[in-house]
Order: C-alpha cells, then structure tokens, then sequence
C-alpha cells in the first residue's frame, strides 16, 4: 500500500474516535520534529505500527471499512475520496446507533448518584497524579542514568589500573600476581559493562512501560474523561436552565404557556411539584436525551477505568517480572566473576 504521512494517521484517529465515540482508540506516537536520522526514522515508523495494530486488536475498528480501505488505497487521489467520503460521515446522533464490544448500549443510571459521580471525579485526580508521578519519575530515573554511567566509568578506570599492575608484573617478571591482577582486571571490566547493559534494559523496559503501557492507558483514560466532563457540563446547563424556565413559567407565565397535554389540565396548579414535571414536556425529553449522553459516558468512564486497572496490573506483572529474570542473570554472573577471583588466588 501507498506509504502514509503522519497526518494521515492523525485523520484516520480523529475519524475513529468521531464514528466510535465513547471507545478506547490506541493513541498516536508524539510527532517527532528531528526525523532525518536513519535511527529515529526506523523508531517512529515502528512507533506508527503499533497504532495499527492496537487498532487491529479491537474487532470494532478491525472489521470496518474505513481501516481495509486506510491501508489499502494506492494512489494519493483514492486517499483524498477516502477522507471526504468519511469526512462527511458525522458521529452517530442516537444512543442506539452507537457501536460496543458486546453489541449493547449500557446506561447505568445509578452512576450519576453522588458516590458515584463522585468516584469518576476522582478518576480525574487519579489521572493527574499518575501524569504528575510519571514525570517525577522521568527525571529519577535520567538521574540514575546519569550516576550508572559515572559507576561504570570508575569500574573501567579500575580496570584499567589491575592492567598496569599486570604490566607491571610481567615486566618485572613476576609472575605471582599477574593472574589476580588479570581476573581483576576482567572483572571490573565486565561489570563495567554490565552496569552499561543494566542501564540498557532499564531504559528499554521503562519506555515499553510508559510508552506502551500506563501513559498509553491513561491518555486514553483522559479522553474519555474529557468527554464526561464535557456531556456533564452540558447537562448541568440545559438541566439548570429548564428548571428556571420552568420556575417562571409557573410563577408569572400563562398556563397555555406550559404545553400541557389535553389530559394533564386538569392537573391540581397549587401542586407546584406535580406542575413543574409536565410543564415543557419537549424541552423535558430534550433534556432527557443530554442526560442518556452522560450516563453512557459515565458508564463507560467506570467501566474502562476498571478495565484498564485490572490490565495495567497485568501488564506490570510481565514487564517487571521480566526486570526481576534479568537481574538474577546479571547476579549470576557477578556470582561467577566472583569465584574466579578466588579460585586465581
């Protein structure tokens, strides 16, 4: 297929997350701006595949046909008809039209209790910290690289001085020492560059598990966040307003005002609380309708943030008991360095 720009997948994420709203849709790779090395070329254009195949993994983006004909238009001409045929395709106005995992719309109304509402809330908290701590974290562990690294060269440098004792022995001919002297000098090289190889893992697992891993989750996390906040505020506005309206209205406004149907005027006008339900039955459904929006993304909201708890702590699992298989090897041969000085002396 035709090679793509990364504003090719910016369009292809965007129209995604407009024609599957409330789904958690793998996010882009930051845009580099110094691309022009070989290296960094390679790293971006993998970093661009594990997006697609994050999408693959979801049978709903897997299966559409906005991704088959992404990746499968030749000429720059079909991709352009691509992105104005979809560009026209606007999301999905009925609750009823959305897509999910399992084919169902859940609307929880118990989520919007205060405890709950409260709990989602706190997700946002959560997301900050963890935004926060993942920072703090990056600068540790920059630190530590920097302190490895001084830790190796001092090894080397140790090294390099059980040589010269060595030479010196030789030169001397004094063969006693100079197999202690060797195998030390073995030693502090080997951990020199062991220190190096820690380094190197360390850095590799710690991106996989940023990268790939929690920021990847918590991105997303925000998204989805993000469009709560948003179906809330607007809720709370058109909610707010119709209850003003509707205070008015039954205060100072003329019953034929109130859009009661034929058989609810009758209805008892001193029983405000009664009244204030049936009057601007449209404008009650309008409202209706922006609270089914919150309580799908509400729902939606709790349900990712626990999905993704429970696949973050599995993910942890492997990538650190990964780090703990790799230490014990470097001990091991620590181990043995160590025996073989002994064994020299």
């Amino acid at each position: 297929s035709k090679r793509r720009r990364y504003t090719d997948f910016e369009w292809l994420r965007k129209t995604f997350c407009r024609l599957f709203p409330g789904h958690y849709i793998t996010p882009l790779p930051l845009k580099s701006m110094n691309v022009n090395k070989t290296h960094k070329i390679e790293k971006y254009t993998r970093d661009l595949q594990r997006f697609i195949d994050g999408i693959l993994e979801d049978k709903l983006f897997k299966n559409s046909s906005l991704l088959y004909l992404f990746l499968s238009s030749e000429k720059e001409s079909d991709l352009i008809d691509l992105m104005n045929k979809f560009d026209d395709v606007k999301k999905p106005r009925e609750l009823k039209y959305y897509y999910s995992r399992d084919g169902k719309i859940v609307l929880d109304y118990k989520i919007l209790n205060l405890n709950n509402k409260n709990k989602l809330i706190k997700i946002k908290e959560e997301i900050d910290k963890h935004n926060l701590m993942f920072s703090n974290l990056n600068k540790l562990f920059k630190n530590l690289c920097e302190q490895i690294k001084q830790v190796s060269e001092l090894m080397l440098q140790i090294s390099n001085v059980f040589k010269d004792l060595n030479n010196l022995e030789n030169n001397l001919e004094n063969t006693n020492n100079n197999k202690f002297y060797h195998n030390l000098e073995l030693f502090f090289r080997e951990q020199s560059n062991l220190e190096i190889k820690k380094m190197d893992n360390i850095s590799i697992e710690l991106k996989e598990y940023f990268k790939f891993t929690n920021l990847k989750y918590i991105s997303s996390l925000k998204e989805l966040y993000d469009q709560f906040d948003y179906e809330n505020d607007l809720y709370y506005k058109a909610s707010q307003n119709l209850k003003k309206r509707k205070e008015l209205l039954y205060t100072n406004g003329p019953i034929e005002k109130w859009e009661l149907s034929e058989n609810e005027k009758n209805i008892d006008i001193k029983n405000k609380d009664e009244v204030i339900k049936k009057i601007l039955p449209k404008d009650t459904a309008v409202v209706k309708e922006i609270k089914k929006y919150l309580v799908y993304y509400s729902t939606r909201l709790d349900k990712e943030y626990l999905r993704l708890k429970e696949l973050i702590k599995k993910e942890n699992d492997i990538t650190f008991n990964n780090l703990r298989i790799k230490s014990i090897d470097n001990y091991v041969k620590l181990n043995n360095f160590f025996k073989l000085i002994i064994d020299s002396k």
